[in-house]
């Protein structure tokens, strides 16, 4: 694994003092917040999302909710229990909704 491998490089490198200790924190960047790919709409699958339209649709320029469902057609949204279609043409972009727990 990567951790290992640099951890490895790390021990043996003369830049750190024998005595100090450190934490090797290795992860992947997040995820980009517009979703534009099959597998990225797979892959966040039950996660907030806000989906702005092309058109407005009775009168709001957006919904917010849970991505439910997507094919060639239809974009599905869970929004408070309810599952709202959008066809794939009336939508502009998909954007994961940040978490507000984390800190920026």
């Amino acid at each position: 694994s990567i951790s290992l491998a640099l951890g490895f490089r790390l021990d043996n490198a003369d830049f750190m003092e024998e005595d100090k200790s450190y934490n090797l924190v290795v992860s992947t960047p997040g995820a980009k917040e517009i979703l534009t790919r099959d597998r990225e709409f797979e892959a966040f699958r039950g996660f907030p999302i806000v989906v702005t339209y092309r058109e407005e649709v009775k009168g709001k320029g957006s919904i917010e909710g849970v991505l439910y469902e997507r094919d060639d057609e239809i974009l599905q949204v869970n929004v408070k229990g309810r599952i709202v279609k959008v066809p794939q043409s009336n939508v502009a972009e998909v954007r994961l909704v940040q978490d507000q727990t984390q800190a920026p």
